[in-house]
């Protein structure tokens, strides 16, 4: 009889060791290799459009994203996307150097070459024309907007985005605060400036100042811009975007500003806007309303959203936040509000106007007389969203309560 040979019980087990350790490294190899083949796949939808790197003005394309809504497979989505943003980028640098009230260009006449050339007749494009037609016009209602007044902006900007901003706060510092004072009540005086409409067929128009504010800049050394868009600035720079892309055919998208000015395109396909404000647990989502195509929306908040945001601080119960009116006070009526109208100039106006209102009734008032849809929340801990219009939905899963206004 032949004596058999004991099997190893361990060998038993090692060829289902082997086998699922080569399955599970076939799996993880094909994970690997699907991974790889993804990187760069770009599914349709949504898609932020890069800018082309400009080595003269490499701060032109901060605080705007331009997001898009792309069709078709992943090389298709690719290459619109490549070709969107060799249409989007030299839009965007234009409208940049129009805007820029400080530095002039060659052969570009901007807001910069009407602050360089006080007094003096200069020709502007079609597009700033009317970007200063319609800012003059806002201004001279004086309802919490002032074009003329870029010296007091500046000065309030330096303090604001110090390190220490206490310091310097008027609210502390005696000779800013006459300073400031000193600014604010000459740039709202407007017989010290004109923004005269020398030729409207031809868009020649001159910027007059005062020789009496002129000393007064020059007491302060201040050498900054006088005629500055201010507040409105980004909110004209997404309509002149918004604009050219409408006009070259790319309808489908958004364009916002981290200033809280935002622009949809007119065939925006979906999408909400989220006003967000202070809650016990943090910052939350507040209301909402339909991103439909061909409005604009304004975003205002005096709370800033993350520890230490540069530009918001609070000193002595006041809140310090870019959205001061021309009126150089800050009310802390508002803790956030955001306006919804056609068009972003607009609709950042209306936002503008209601910091103007010194008490609660005063800001109801003031939104029930306003054309635009506005959503707002007061500076007292109420968990309360005031709605003006029919396109809000109140957030009350956050806690916060609906109430329309009449």
């Amino acid at each position: 009889m032949k004596n058999r040979k004991k099997q190893d019980p361990d060998n038993k087990r090692l060829w289902p060791r082997v086998v699922a350790f080569v399955v599970a490294l076939v799996v993880a190899v094909g994970g690997i290799t699907l991974g790889v083949l993804n990187i760069g796949r770009k599914d349709a939808g949504y898609h932020d459009v890069d800018t082309e790197v400009n080595e003269e003005l490499r701060m032109y394309n901060q605080g705007i994203t331009f997001s898009y809504y792309f069709d078709g497979s992943s090389s298709d989505v690719k290459v619109a996307m490549r070709e969107l943003s060799a249409f989007y980028s030299p839009q965007l640098l234009r409208v940049y150097k129009l805007l820029d009230a400080e530095t002039e260009y060659e052969d570009f006449p901007n807001i910069a070459a009407l602050n360089a050339h006080i007094g003096e007749d200069v020709t502007v494009g079609p597009e700033l024309f009317r970007v200063l037609s319609d800012a003059k016009e806002k201004t001279l209602e004086q309802k919490g907007y002032n074009m003329f007044d870029g010296a007091f902006y500046r000065a309030w900007q330096d303090i604001r985005y110090l390190s220490e901003p206490q310091d310097f706060d008027p609210l502390r510092d005696e000779n800013q605060r006459e300073r400031l004072d000193r600014l604010c009540e000459a740039g709202n005086d407007l017989s010290n400036f004109d923004l005269v409409i020398v030729d409207a067929e031809r868009y020649v128009v001159r910027l007059e100042v005062s020789e009496e504010y002129l000393a007064l800049l020059r007491e302060l050394e201040l050498d900054g811009p006088i005629l500055d868009l201010g507040l409105l600035h980004d909110a004209y720079e997404l309509q002149l975007l918004a604009d050219s892309l409408e006009g070259a055919g790319y309808q489908k998208g958004y364009l916002s500003m981290s200033s809280g000015a935002v622009v949809l395109l007119s065939r925006n396909p979906v999408g909400e806007l989220f006003l967000y404000g202070v809650t016990e647990e943090g910052v939350a989502q507040a209301a909402a309303a339909p991103a439909a195509g061909g409005r604009a929306a304004s975003f205002m908040r005096c709370f800033a959203e993350r520890e230490g945001e540069a530009g918001y601080y609070e000193l002595d119960g006041q809140l310090r936040h870019p959205w001061i009116p021309a009126s150089g006070e800050y009310r802390n009526v508002i803790q956030a509000a955001v306006s919804i109208a056609d068009d972003p100039a607009d609709a950042c106006y209306e936002n503008l106007k209601l910091q103007e209102a010194p008490t609660a009734e005063a800001l109801r008032r003031a939104v029930l007389a306003s054309p635009a849809e506005i959503a707002y929340i007061l500076n007292d801990g109420d968990p309360t969203v005031y709605v003006s219009g029919d396109v809000f939905t109140v957030c009350e899963d956050y806690g916060w309560i609906a109430k329309e206004l009449r």
